[in-house]
């Protein structure tokens, strides 16, 4: 039986995804407090009456928020280097785990099943489609995950490609939190077919 040649680390995988999830909140955080500040809405507001008197203190507050935007701008331009370093990650992770996929895959669906291309191809069909193919990849590999389980692992895996869309799905309204989700039990799942095969050619 071909496997994957080593068990996958789970948490240093998934790491670069929560930094950059992280990353992205404390963004959001930042800009919805300098939003949210009544100095700031003061200024966005000031086209419609100049009968505000500017004291010392206001001044002061000016400078602060102005001292916020730079670390706020330093923030973003920290975060868009971290998610182009993530997605040259992501590349590479991904065209490892497809390679796995097919592999804890070919055992249950020996030469009838259909192998994932690699994810060079998965990207690339899914730029024209506006990600529409990257989430039928997914739901697909998860499906091929648990059919493999259920009749030859019997690992007693619950989550079927539709749980890795809707995580998918929804990444980019939780600033990425359910994509960590994902990738972390995607990850899972292929080391416990990996395992489970393992013990059952021992």
């Amino acid at each position: 039986m071909r496997k994957p040649k080593k068990r996958w680390n789970t948490t240093l995988c998934v790491a670069p995804y929560i930094i950059n999830s992280l990353l992205k909140i404390y963004v959001i955080i930042k800009i919805m407090q300098i939003w949210n500040n009544p100095l700031v809405k003061g200024i966005l507001t000031l086209g419609n009456g100049f009968e505000a008197e500017v004291s010392f203190e206001d001044i002061i507050k000016l400078i602060e928020q102005l001292l916020h935007w730079n670390q706020i701008f330093s923030a973003i331009k920290a975060m868009f280097y971290v998610q182009f370093a993530v997605g040259i990650y992501g590349i590479v992770l991904f065209w490892y785990l497809c390679r796995d996929i097919n592999k804890v895959c070919a055992q249950y669906e020996g030469g009838n099943g259909k192998q994932s291309s690699n994810y060079l191809i998965v990207l690339l069909l899914s730029i024209p489609t506006l990600g529409i193919y990257y989430l039928y990849w997914v739901y697909k590999q998860g499906n091929r995950l648990w059919r493999a389980d259920q009749n030859y692992y019997r690992t007693g895996s619950w989550d079927k490609g539709i749980v890795y869309l809707f995580l998918v799905l929804f990444g980019g309204i939780t600033c990425k939190i359910t994509t960590c989700i994902f990738v972390a039990m995607l990850i899972h799942k292929i080391n416990r077919l990996w395992e489970s095969g393992q013990s059952m050619s021992n």
